[in-house]
């Protein structure tokens, strides 16, 4: 996850059994076969991450899904920036 870290845009594995991006540990701890991770910024800082997956099968993520997921993460980090300025 550190790759989403450094580049802060979503990383997509289409297929983990292929793919060394996805750590072993999360992979496992959801039985992912295919997920999607994108990170949750507060001023360019990565603070979290949004992150789908899919357990059936492999699939194949699409451009439109990346996007979703994307701005998901940013209307998120949004969020918690409003919660810490009125806390």
């Amino acid at each position: 996850m550190a790759s989403i870290v450094k580049t802060s845009s979503v990383m997509i594995v289409d297929d983990t059994t292929n793919d060394s991006r996805g750590k072993r540990w999360l992979i496992e701890l959801f039985k992912a076969k295919s997920f999607m991770v994108a990170p949750i910024k507060i001023d360019a800082r990565v603070v979290g991450i949004v992150a789908v997956g899919e357990i059936r099968r492999t699939r194949r993520y699409t451009q439109r899904e990346a996007e979703k997921i994307q701005h998901l993460a940013s209307k998120t980090g949004e969020a918690i920036e409003r919660l810490e300025h009125n806390v």
